[in-house]
């Protein structure tokens, strides 16, 4: 329309996507930005999420993959550099190397490759990233396997039934929800709550109702609040 080569803009007679869904459920509104965590964001999340998930929180961050990217990572793809002789040395950056995801396929976990060529990828590691997760591998139990997950699936050990009561500030009765209950643990005692299972893969979805959900939640009670959706 600028130079004049179209009388009429044909993005006129575009429906835009209603904000519900044809069963009436709420969608995003069009108009809400999107929120994006900062720095200050990140750290408090990662303070408030147990181990070793704390690094996963890290690496989604700022490595920027996604979730099945993140849990489809093996302990081959994190490219360490050596370690510099010299003390006085710049510290060079590592990599990571996005290679396959992990799809769920009739109720089990499996690996699949990306969905495009592009996808297939050499992610820039930071010298402090590098740093963490060198430290890491060496506590992974299979830190020495090149194919072992890098995060380890994971279940949840029931301390307490969702649901509930538990006496409020004000002296009053609420029903505790499963993600509060957690959010209610230090982060001691969910890394206690946490079985781990180094030879499976991390499905992220139990991540995030088990981990994730419950982190940011405490970061909103101890006073740094993350974005809800997060």
């Amino acid at each position: 329309m600028t130079d004049g080569r179209t009388g009429t803009n044909p993005a006129d007679y575009v429906k835009l996507p209603s904000e519900r869904s044809t069963q009436g459920v709420h969608r995003a509104s069009l108009t809400t930005p999107t929120s994006f965590l900062a720095a200050g964001h990140v750290q408090a999340l990662v303070a408030a999420t147990p181990w070793p998930y704390n690094l996963y929180i890290h690496v989604a961050a700022w490595a920027g993959l996604r979730a099945a990217e993140l849990c489809g990572l093996q302990v081959s793809d994190v490219q360490r550099p050596p370690r510099s002789l010299n003390p006085n040395a710049a510290p060079k950056p590592g990599t990571l190397r996005v290679d396959r995801t992990l799809a769920t396929v009739g109720g089990a976990l499996t690996y699949d490759t990306p969905k495009t060529r592009g996808s297939r990828r050499r992610v820039p590691l930071t010298p402090a990233t590098v740093a963490l997760l060198r430290d890491y591998l060496a506590l992974h139990p299979r830190g020495h396997d090149p194919t072992a997950p890098l995060f380890p699936g994971m279940t949840l050990v029931a301390a307490r039934p969702a649901g509930l009561s538990a006496v409020g500030e004000d002296g009053q009765r609420t029903r505790l929800t499963a993600a509060a209950a957690l959010a209610a643990l230090t982060v001691g005692e969910a890394e206690l709550r946490l079985t781990l299972g180094w030879g499976q893969p991390l499905r992220h979805r139990t991540f995030y109702k088990a981990v994730c959900r419950p982190a940011v939640l405490q970061t909103i009670r101890l006073g740094t609040p993350v974005p809800p959706h997060a």
